[in-house]
């Protein structure tokens, strides 16, 4: 059995549908995968109607910060269901807040470097919520540049048409899970450079993310040793975007003993998946 538990959809900044990804998934011998968009859970009609010969997980990766560092925190949901309105209102109000966003990303590009770019031109490569990854496709289809110099030149968080998110505070993030039927779960720690891990986790999250692609093995011992110390769940993924892009679905998994441990902390009947 393995699990690949963050993933990413069309729906935020991945590029493949839910129906291709889970059809991929079994290229990849997975049991089961969590679709983790960024702060929207429009795959959750998906998800529902696809869940049979995979177990599929409704997931969001949420942005947040914590003493003026991005710290990303996964959520999972108890019985797999979205079941309180505060959930789906917040995260639209997000989405609304993104789409804010990309118009002032949009005037900042015109009046720093003459980059014409429409709203149109960026949101055709998103099904669901727009961010900078979308801007920098735009921009490269647009002038020729690729992904990565859109992104150094003229969107990075140091260049002059870098417009900041909406972010909840860490805390906030992980007790809007706890009300809303929620798991919080540290998302590649190893990212988190500024924060003391350990301090991350006594703000409350239920699991930490210790296999991530960029994780060597002394990582991994250090997250093990954490998630051991404090009682959480173990967990991993590949933060899959699509076929070529970062590290490949089920390049970071977990096994048996997480698997079931994860889903009995959300109470979801593990029937024919495992």
């Amino acid at each position: 059995m393995r699990a690949d538990l963050h993933v990413h959809s069309s729906y935020s900044d991945g590029n493949m549908s839910v129906d291709e990804i889970k059809e991929y998934a079994k290229t990849k011998g997975l049991s089961v995968i969590a679709i983790t968009d960024h702060d929207n859970l429009e795959s959750r009609y998906d998800i529902e109607r696809l869940n049979d010969d995979i177990l599929l997980l409704i997931g969001v990766e949420l942005s947040t910060y914590h003493n003026g560092e991005n710290v990303h925190i996964l959520g999972y949901f108890n019985n797999n269901k979205i079941i309180t309105e505060e959930v789906v209102n917040y995260l639209n109000e997000l989405k609304v807040n993104r789409e804010h966003r990309i118009y002032e990303i949009i005037a900042k590009l015109k009046d720093f470097y003459n980059i014409i770019i429409e709203y149109k031109d960026i949101e055709k490569f998103a099904d669901g919520a727009l961010g900078r990854v979308h801007v920098a496709k735009a921009i490269s289809e647009k002038y020729g540049c690729t992904i990565d110099e859109a992104f150094d030149r003229y969107i990075g968080n140091s260049a002059k048409a870098y417009v900041q998110t909406t972010n909840f505070a860490t805390k906030d993030a992980i007790d809007f899970l706890h009300r809303n039927n929620g798991i919080a779960v540290m998302a590649h720690p190893g990212h988190i450079k500024k924060n003391n891990i350990e301090e991350i986790v006594k703000l409350g999250v239920d699991g930490i993310e210790v296999y991530y692609p960029d994780h060597n093995s002394d990582d991994v011992s250090k997250y093990l040793e954490t998630a051991n110390k404090y009682n959480l769940l173990i967990t991993g993924g590949s933060d899959f975007h699509g076929i070529n892009i970062r590290a490949d679905l089920g390049t970071s998994t977990i096994n048996d003993s997480d698997i079931i441990n994860l889903l009995d902390k959300l109470s979801i009947k593990k029937g024919l998946f495992i």
